[in-house]
C-alpha cells in the first residue's frame, strides 16, 4: 500500500495528534500531505504495484 495524495500527487505526508491550544482547527488525527496539507482519505490509499521480477514469474 502506498500514501499518495490524490490532490497534489505526493508521496510526502506528517501525522497530526489532537491538540487542546489547537481550538480553532476542526479536529484531525491521521495522515495530512506534506505538500498542500489536503487530510488524507481512502482515496489517497494506493495498491503498490508487483515488482518487474514477481510480474515475469507469475506469466511463465
Amino acid at each position: 500500500m502506498v500514501l499518495r495524495c490524490s490532490h497534489c500527487g505526493s508521496t510526502k505526508f506528517y501525522f497530526t495528534q489532537p491538540s487542546r491550544e489547537n481550538s480553532h482547527k476542526t479536529y484531525q488525527h491521521g495522515a495530512c500531505c506534506a505538500v498542500c496539507d489536503k487530510r488524507f482519505n481512502l482515496d489517497d490509499f494506493v495498491p503498490a504495484q508487483p515488482s518487474a521480477c514477481t510480474r515475469t514469474s507469475l506469466a511463465r
